[in-house]
């Protein structure tokens, strides 16, 4: 837990909108950090400096997408720990809500997605 006593998040997404929701929706609990990067390098040297609760990835950014993100944050001693859901539009809330959330054994939160689901999948993972 941070010096704030707040969980800290970390949403790497290349949609400034998302990243917005994100902080509306986590933020206005009082409980939690949010903090975001649009840029995936980014993200991985924020995840590296910050060390975050927990990152929410996007899958599908330019550039560098999410699952080499998270390929490279689980290669790193100092980020491997940190749980990941991937939050993206490549799979259906439907295929998520049958299997648990949980994908090839990774945790996916469907897009489009609302602050109440993203409070759910957050709260399930950080308690």
């Amino acid at each position: 837990m941070k010096p704030t006593g707040k969980k800290r998040i970390l949403v790497i997404d290349g949609e400034k909108s998302f990243c917005s929701l994100v902080d509306s929706a986590l933020g206005k609990t009082g409980r939690y950090e949010v903090i975001s990067a649009t840029e995936p390098l980014r993200g991985i040297l924020m995840a590296r400096a910050m060390t975050p609760d927990l990152i929410l990835l996007d899958l599908n950014m330019p550039y560098v997408d999410g699952s080499q993100v998270a390929e490279t944050l689980l290669d790193d001693a100092k980020t491997n720990s940190i749980p990941i859901v991937f939050v993206t539009g490549l799979i259906t809330k439907t295929e998520t809500e049958r299997q648990h959330m949980v994908v090839g054994g990774r945790t996916f939160v469907a897009k489009p997605v609302t602050g109440d689901e993203l409070l759910q999948a957050v709260s399930r993972i950080l308690t």
